[in-house]
């Protein structure tokens, strides 16, 4: 779905460029963004803060913006759309592509001057062509349009996900003198102890059923429209919207599964377990909710405070690094 349009699409906004940047970068999402960014960290002094804004915000923008970008038909009667969870309805695609150009200049400048001072201007650039083929593999015709040939959207959105954990890493870890954060298993016997970019193989597992969660659950709420636009996500692919509920309630329970496992192990586990369960009822609640209900919404907000529990719980306990 690239190049002009065939129709104008109405903005619904008709507010500032700035506001509009900031409805792009989903800020209903950022519980996520911040979740991968905390997880290796292991203090909150310089640059953290700074790295987190320019995660959520510019970066969000680059990644959200593209989706927008190449979706403009479809979103325009996605009824998922127009919030600060799921992003702007109806935004033209010359205003997407002011604000794709605004967010390459606020990304990719604080990255130069800071790589370039740290001398690492290696490894950022090279992070930053990820970030740019893993979006582009997500949302252009031109390089696969893995949104469009499911399964293959799951493994490119893991690998973008991956992306700031990286890079919060560098930032917030020991990127400098350990480019790969690898520490391997104390015990051949063991592998609970072995760490890439600082996190243990517990995160990223934990950060697999993320993925997998998120992305059917949303695929699951577009299922409607992406039939009708005959789009080829995973979920879009099955005959029904009852069999596509019951795959994303499966990743559901694996994941809430495999935490409780963890948990009988790792008693730090505990609070992730348990959001693991939250997650389980909140699908229930918000597939009886109709989107953008006060219940919708109240089911939306309870499920991001357990988030900042969950963020600010694990942080404090070191979970994924220790």
């Amino acid at each position: 779905m690239e190049g002009t349009p065939k129709k104008d699409i109405v903005s619904d906004s008709g507010t500032s460029f700035v506001i509009d940047f900031f409805k792009v970068s989903r800020p209903g999402w950022w519980i996520v963004t911040a979740w991968l960014y905390v997880a290796p960290a292991k203090s909150l002094d310089f640059p953290f803060w700074p790295g987190l804004l320019y995660a959520c915000l510019p970066l969000n923008v680059i990644v959200y913006g593209l989706n927008d970008y190449a979706d403009v038909e479809v979103d325009v009667t996605n009824t998922r759309k127009g919030n600060l969870i799921f992003g702007p309805k109806g935004m033209q695609r010359p205003r997407l592509r002011k604000l794709l150009e605004a967010a390459i200049l606020c990304t990719l400048i604080p990255l130069l001057m800071w790589s370039y001072i740290r001398q690492e201007i290696t490894q950022y650039l090279v992070w930053y062509a990820l970030v740019i083929l893993i979006n582009c593999a997500y949302n252009l015709n031109s390089f696969g349009h893995c949104s469009e040939n499911g399964p293959f959207e799951v493994p490119v959105v893991f690998f973008g996900f991956t992306l700031v954990t990286v890079l919060s890493y560098w930032l917030n870890g020991n990127g400098k003198n350990d480019l790969w954060g690898y520490q391997p298993a104390s015990d051949s016997d063991d592998s609970t102890t072995m760490k890439l970019f600082g996190c243990n193989y517990r995160y990223w597992i934990h950060l697999w059923f993320l993925v997998c969660r998120t992305q059917l659950w949303t695929e699951y709420m577009d299922y409607e429209s992406d039939r009708a636009h005959k789009r080829g996500t995973t979920l879009a692919k099955l005959p029904s919207k009852n069999l596509a509920r019951l795959v994303v309630l499966a990743v559901l329970i694996a994941e809430a599964t495999w935490n409780w496992r963890q948990y009988e192990v790792v008693d730090e586990w505990q609070t992730i377990f348990l959001f693991s369960l939250l997650g389980v009822g909140s699908f229930i609640g918000m597939d009886f909710a109709p989107l953008k209900s006060s219940s919708f919404m109240l089911v939306a907000l309870v499920q991001s405070a357990g988030g900042l529990w969950l963020i600010q719980d694990c942080w404090q306990k070191q979970v994924f690094v220790s």
